[in-house]
């Protein structure tokens, strides 16, 4: 998701690089892991927020662990709400999904990820939000929030200099 909106190698959404690897949280994640640069801007620009060892009560990313399709969709859904994308008003209680329910930490994320056309679900009303998801649907969904972050981008815009003016220096850096 980091590489997908990136908008530069060493500004991520405002976000300094050196100043968000001084900041790391995550016990779980060192200075030497190749991931770390990654997972400092995520945790910077506010599309991740760990969650905390029950055995230390230390924030933790858990960077070996396999990622839930909830969790993928809240991570996608937080990034586009750094980048100021407008999204849907969501309740939880239009869920399309029945083993989407109000009171579920993701409840909100997936309802609108499927408003906005990010997600379908698995199927028969199920998102299936615990199973893993595979790194194709991974791929479905990142480019469909991009999509979807673009238009919303492009609406209201009177000129194609004005749409492409914040992408300028990496569309026209030849």
């Amino acid at each position: 998701v980091v590489k997908s909106f990136e908008q530069g190698t060493s500004n991520y959404l405002g976000v300094d690089v050196e100043l968000s690897s001084r900041l790391m949280p995550f016990s779980d994640v060192k200075s030497s892991d190749w991931h770390y640069p990654y997972v400092a801007k995520a945790y910077s620009a506010g599309f991740i927020s760990g969650s905390v060892d029950p055995k230390t009560g230390e924030l933790i990313f858990r960077p070996g662990d396999n990622i839930s399709r909830a969790e993928a969709l809240a991570i996608l859904n937080k990034a586009s709400n750094a980048l100021g994308k407008s999204r849907t008003n969501v309740k939880c209680s239009d869920s399309p999904f029945n083993d989407v329910k109000e009171g579920d930490w993701f409840c909100e994320a997936v309802t609108n990820g499927y408003e906005n056309g990010i997600t379908k679900g698995t199927g028969a009303g199920k998102f299936a939000p615990n199973e893993n998801i595979v790194r194709g649907d991974a791929a479905v969904m990142i480019r469909r929030t991009l999509e979807k972050d673009l238009e919303q981008l492009e609406e209201g815009t009177d000129s194609f200099e004005e749409f492409t003016e914040p992408f300028a220096d990496e569309l026209f850096d030849f």
